[in-house]
């Protein structure tokens, strides 16, 4: 029986015959930072030409051949072809409907025809000076003014290769940080609302939980940053976004002044049963790439009721304008930095999120994920455990500081000093002001 790789082989051999050794097929390949991932791309003269499908079975034909074009889009490329196991090739080019059946011959001249528009290389004060028009031309948001120095800065280290213009990581880490309000100083404390069942798992498995954005409030926490973005189309849910949503984790915080507020202890606090959890910040162990924490941008109100977000508005503009013909711009980490972005009709949350990515290469990570039923609402979820502080051995930047127990908490006297007890008898390292108290809000019932 044929297999996939034997089909591209012959793929590859056939379009040498017309283009010789200047094109290669590359197989399985990652073709954007957010997994999205296809059979092989097709590489001619060192660019990206073309992103290839390979249908082994021709009853999913018609899927592939309509689904590539989600793929074009995100990968930005020109070209999407597939392979069938007997032999047909269709094309789809970027700016068509619909795929057609085609002769190599036919692709060869298209890989040929969209060469000669791009330019191998480019010249990078050429681009510098392309990015900072397109910088000043995008639309205006709250921090812009800000993040041009930084901006300006990264235009001088980018990386440039193969139709892609990206940042340094540092320099985009600040960009990102800077566009979503800054960063957090060493020290600086948060808070976050969970119910006294919440808190005892903790206490009792000395592990922080993080749950994928799957079971979130907001149905449409996976797409809401990517619906802006020029690549968007409406997502089917296959094996590549299932793998993706269940592959980053979340933990929901608020701003320290938000701490003991009543109307936080109604919304997240178990309805005033629950506790508040008071954290201190370690900025050495939020290396921007295992963990991230920033506060959340939220969008307006705009017409009709409809989402508008000037933020992602400007990075959807420098990531959708053709820097050189066939060469883009793109934020190397944007799968991670749209769990920063959300709707409006959440902005009373004010909410500051820590992101955490775990590389499953590595045993002992990949050993904290396990499986849960969400009470709440039924969905089978992902979740990451991660140790609380035990002889500096964690790696989570967050450090317990204090907790304080509802206003309605029961037994809450009593369950001050247990609580208090049982992280001592744990061996949860906690810093010398750690402390339980019961909230200060005794006028409520």
């Amino acid at each position: 029986m044929t297999s996939e790789t034997q089909i591209l082989n012959q793929f590859e051999q056939e379009l040498k015959t017309f283009l010789q050794d200047d094109v290669r097929v590359v197989k399985n390949v990652d073709i954007t930072p957010d997994m999205i991932t296809v059979d092989a791309i097709v590489e001619y003269h060192g660019m990206i030409v073309a992103v290839v499908e390979c249908v082994s079975n021709e009853s999913f034909l018609p899927v592939i051949r309509r689904d590539i074009s989600k793929i074009l889009k995100r990968a930005q490329v020109q070209l999407g072809i597939v392979v069938t196991i007997t032999g047909q090739y269709y094309i789809r080019k970027i700016t068509n409907v619909r795929s057609s059946k085609v002769k190599i011959e036919t692709i060869a001249n298209e890989i040929r025809s969209i060469c000669d528009t791009i330019p191998v290389n480019l010249d990078p004060q050429e681009v510098k000076q392309t990015l900072l028009k397109l910088f000043e031309n995008a639309p205006k948001f709250a921090t812009k003014g800000r993040i041009r120095p930084l901006f300006e800065r990264a235009c001088d280290r980018m990386e440039i290769n193969r139709g892609r213009v990206f940042f340094q990581d540092n320099d985009e880490d600040a960009i990102m940080l800077g566009i979503l309000g800054g960063a957090f100083q060493d020290g600086e404390a948060i808070c976050r609302y969970t119910s006294l069942d919440s808190l005892f798992k903790m206490l009792d498995s000395t592990k922080h939980s993080m749950c994928s954005p799957v079971s979130m409030n907001d149905k449409r926490e996976c797409d809401y940053a990517d619906s802006f973005m020029p690549w968007h189309v409406n997502r089917s849910r296959g094996e590549v976004e299932i793998e993706a949503d269940n592959s980053y984790f979340l933990l929901s915080c608020s701003d320290i002044q938000k701490s003991d507020d009543l109307t936080m202890w109604r919304l997240y606090g178990d309805n005033t049963k629950g506790v508040c959890i008071e954290y201190t910040i370690e900025t050495a162990k939020i290396d921007n790439d295992q963990y991230i924490l920033s506060r959340v941008s939220y969008g307006k109100k705009g017409k009709n009721g409809k989402d508008d977000h000037p933020e992602l508005s400007f990075i959807a503009y420098l990531q959708s304008q053709a820097i050189s013909p066939g060469w883009y711009f793109s934020f190397s980490k944007w799968y991670i930095w749209k769990f920063f972005f959300k709707s409006w009709t959440y902005s009373d949350e004010n909410e500051i999120r820590l992101v955490y990515i775990p590389d499953t290469s590595d045993d002992d990570i990949y050993d904290r994920l396990i499986w849960y039923k969400d009470q709440s609402n039924g969905i089978f979820n992902r979740m990451a455990l991660i140790p609380i502080k035990m002889g500096k051995r964690d790696d989570f930047p967050l450090e317990i500081r204090k907790l304080i127990l509802g206003p309605q908490s029961p037994e809450s006297i009593r369950n001050k000093e247990q609580i208090q007890f049982m992280a001592d008898k744990k061996g949860i390292d906690v810093s010398i002001d750690f402390s339980v108290e019961v909230s200060s809000i005794n006028n409520y019932r």
